[in-house]
């Protein structure tokens, strides 16, 4: 069975033996869902402070998702590789 953090893995991450993997989680845990969910925050904040009508949300959500996959992308992913590079060389 595949966990959500496995999906979300990149191809070098996969390559990782799992113990490195599991160690990379367990100290920063699931930095992706975080992310998402201070997104979501400020998504429900923004859409009260401008009083933006409840038909627009699907374009507000939008933009928060893709803002959220540039962050995974560019800078959480290639975070989470680093670490599990320097891992993989701790005993």
């Amino acid at each position: 069975m595949t966990t959500s953090s496995e999906q979300n893995m990149t191809p070098e991450q996969h390559a990782m033996p799992k113990h490195v993997q599991r160690e990379a989680y367990k100290r920063i845990p699931m930095t992706c869902d975080t992310v998402r969910g201070i997104l979501d925050e400020a998504q429900t904040t923004l859409m009260n402070d401008l009083d933006i009508d409840p038909a627009d949300v699907a374009t507000v959500d939008a933009a928060m998702s893709h803002a959220f996959q540039r962050i995974r992308d560019e800078v959480t992913q290639t975070f989470r590789t680093e670490q599990m590079k320097l891992l993989n060389h701790v005993p």
